[in-house]
């Protein structure tokens, strides 16, 4: 398009956003240190004359901070983050139904055959529904060598300590049937199966460990 095409575009995307934000230090007992920091947003879009929350519309986020000094330049911490879910855009996101209905005969029964399963777009609203909360626990420790032209750090990490699955995005919706609890119609006497829908998730980091070294001039 021209500049008239993009000129109206932008005109007619409308975007108000609500932010504000708490950090603080404390000092507790012995070498321990607390920091605590979070913050509240929110985002409202209108695109076209629809309003809604778009994907980056997350609320509220929290972190926790527990440092300790253990002497010898060695240092202990503990990070908690969380924060709540973000808009899901469904509208894109890919689901399968059957291709086919028919029906076939075992053992004297009706059943029917859904035949092969293809993709669609759902093309729900674009804030549907939210993901899942983001909790995820992180401990560290860091030893640290002052030298006459930079400092040497080696740390020892574990993201993720409690392994918890965290919903980055959802790959897909799945379709599944089975007979397991089957229903019979009245009518035709055809064996109908249950059919279940999943959204499928893509988690972020599981338990991981990591080894470093760090060099600061």
């Amino acid at each position: 398009g021209d500049h008239r095409d993009l000129h109206r575009l932008i005109r007619r995307q409308r975007q108000m956003c609500i932010r504000d934000r708490i950090y603080s230090t404390y000092r507790i007992a012995g070498n321990f240190t607390f920091t605590l920091s979070y913050s509240y947003s929110m985002v409202r879009k209108k695109l076209n004359g629809q309003v809604f929350f778009p994907n980056y519309d997350q609320r509220h986020r929290l972190k926790m901070m527990l440092e300790s000094y253990l002497g010898k330049n060695l240092i202990f911490s503990l990070v908690y983050s969380f924060s709540t879910g973000r808009p899901v855009n469904l509208y894109r996101v890919p689901a399968y139904i059957p291709n086919r209905i028919g029906i076939f005969r075992i053992d004297d029964r009706k059943y029917l055959d859904y035949g092969d399963l293809v993709p669609f777009m759902l093309r729900c609203p674009l804030d549907a529904i939210r993901y899942p909360y983001f909790s995820r626990f992180d401990v560290s420790i860091i030893k640290k060598w002052y030298l006459r032209k930079f400092v040497l750090s080696m740390y020892v990490q574990i993201i993720n300590l409690l392994n918890r699955k965290n919903v980055v995005y959802y790959k897909g919706l799945s379709v599944k049937y089975s007979f397991k609890d089957a229903s019979t119609d009245a009518e035709s006497g055809i064996l109908v199966p249950q059919v279940k829908y999943k959204l499928e998730p893509f988690y972020g980091f599981p338990l991981l460990p990591i080894l470093g070294i760090l060099v600061e001039f």
